[in-house]
């Protein structure tokens, strides 16, 4: 179970103040925030008082009793700081003191910094420590109940029993004074400065890594988001659409079923292109000839994958598992055959049987024979299908079969094309198979979904 732990200077007005009665910020914020653990520093002039009437950790002790939360008091001791006016000192020792408390945290568990109690330069040096971001901490603030600045004095005798029973924040209708400083610290801003370039540069799971380490604030506010971008670009559309809903980001501009998946492939191979990973790029290509195909062959010719039946067979598709796999209905075909000899479940066949080894698997090549019988039907994205078809064959063939090295350059010699121009012939295909404009704003569907992100982790 996580523990919340307070430090705590000791200022003038701790425990009660003499002057209005209020809790000292010591004792509002033990009141409030109930932590596990305190720790309690006193200078040479507070510890003197301390040590004639123990006034600190009796009145801690009363306010266990009246809140039934108890805590752990450690008293850090400076018998020798007679100057509490020393930023460097504070800043030194208070360092020290709270690398030492954070060995005892585990994750989750909260370190809490009184940064209202004690002298100026005590309080400017807990706020510095919780600026550079050391140690992982929360600045607290408490506000004096009369909104003015408090008179910070001891009196010779001071009656704690007395103030105790006159502290108007014992009463039932007690306000809450103590407020988080919500002040970002160097390394969270550095943090969120890398995780925007990353998410820049499309690395979302450097990105996530980043946001998983932020402040519980900055880590809500962004989180998910990066989540919903790794999901997506990693393939995984099912997850993604559900956190899409979930945080109410419509991040898929094509809404057909069939042609989202075929969009976000292409995507992601775009995605692969620009990141320079040219096998990855290569190998992303193929799966997503398939699928543009037998669009292009639904839309043109058949309804082809009327003409598909599943067979229970466990392959792997991109980093999904699944049992079954579509193979042509060879029975369907030949029924459908019988009715024409010049149809295209005919035409089907006949490449079937026509081929070196006879097979169900459906193939690429298949319908690119297919397509080519009947170009005068696709005429105006025939030449892009056939340079798609001959140029990206042999690049994969290649590199399947041989150690070579693939980049930008050796694309180009295996093809003849650049990477961009292949990407951009798969691009018109499936502008053509799904009715997409080659030309619309949802082909910037990443640098939009960043630009998103991006501004959201700067709310």
């Amino acid at each position: 179970m996580s523990k919340v732990v307070l430090f705590s200077p000791v200022g003038g007005t701790d425990p009660i103040s003499e002057n209005n009665y209020y809790d000292g910020s010591l004792l509002h914020i033990c009141r409030w925030h109930k932590p596990d653990e305190v720790y309690i520093y006193l200078s040479q002039e507070i510890l003197n008082n301390e040590n004639k009437d123990h006034r600190m950790v009796r009145a801690l002790k009363l306010l266990q009793e009246k809140i039934q939360h108890s805590f752990e008091i450690h008293v850090i001791e400076r018998p020798d700081l007679d100057n509490p006016q020393d930023f460097n000192y504070f800043f030194k020792d208070f360092r020290d003191e709270l690398l030492n408390i954070s060995k005892s945290l585990n994750k989750g568990d909260k370190l809490l910094l009184n940064v209202a109690s004690g002298t100026p330069a005590m309080k400017g040096a807990l706020n510095a420590l919780s600026v550079f971001g050391e140690v992982k901490s929360r600045c607290i603030q408490v506000t004096n109940p009369a909104r003015k600045m408090g008179v910070h004095t001891h009196s010779e005798v001071y009656d704690l029993d007395d103030l105790w029973t006159k502290d108007p924040d014992n009463n039932d209708d007690a306000i809450n004074r103590s407020v988080e400083i919500h002040c970002p610290n160097f390394i969270s801003i550095k943090d969120e400065e890398t995780m925007r370039n990353f998410i820049d540069k499309f690395d979302y799971h450097a990105a996530l890594d980043i946001a998983e380490k932020l402040p519980d604030d900055r880590k809500n506010k962004v989180y998910d988001y990066i989540k919903l971008a790794c999901e997506r670009a990693d393939f995984n559309i099912e997850s993604a659409q559900e956190l899409s809903e979930k945080l109410g980001f419509d991040l898929f501009p094509v809404k057909d079923e069939s042609m989202k998946q075929i969009f976000e492939y292409f995507l992601i191979s775009d995605l692969k292109l620009r990141k320079k990973e040219y096998a990855d790029f290569v190998r992303s290509i193929t799966p997503m000839i398939l699928d543009i195909f037998i669009k292009i062959t639904s839309k043109a010719l058949y309804p082809i994958e009327d003409l598909f039946e599943e067979q229970e067979l466990r392959v792997k598709l991109g980093s999904h598992e699944t049992e079954v796999k579509k193979v042509w209905n060879i029975d369907k075909l030949e029924e459908l055959a019988d009715q024409s000899s010049n149809n295209i479940p005919n035409q089907i066949l006949t490449i079937l049987q026509g081929a070196k080894s006879y097979t169900n698997d459906i193939y690429s090549s298949q319908l690119f024979i297919l397509l080519r019988q009947n170009q005068e039907k696709i005429a105006s994205i025939f030449y892009e299908l056939k340079q798609i078809r001959e140029k990206v064959e042999r690049m994969r063939n290649i590199s399947a079969h041989q150690m070579v090295q693939l980049n930008e350059e050796k694309v180009r010699e295996l093809t003849g094309l650049a990477p961009k121009t292949i990407l951009s012939s798969i691009k018109k295909a499936i502008c053509f198979a799904g009715g997409l404009e080659l030309n619309s704003r949802i082909w910037f569907s990443y640098e939009d979904m960043n630009r998103y992100i991006i501004q959201k982790s700067k709310e």
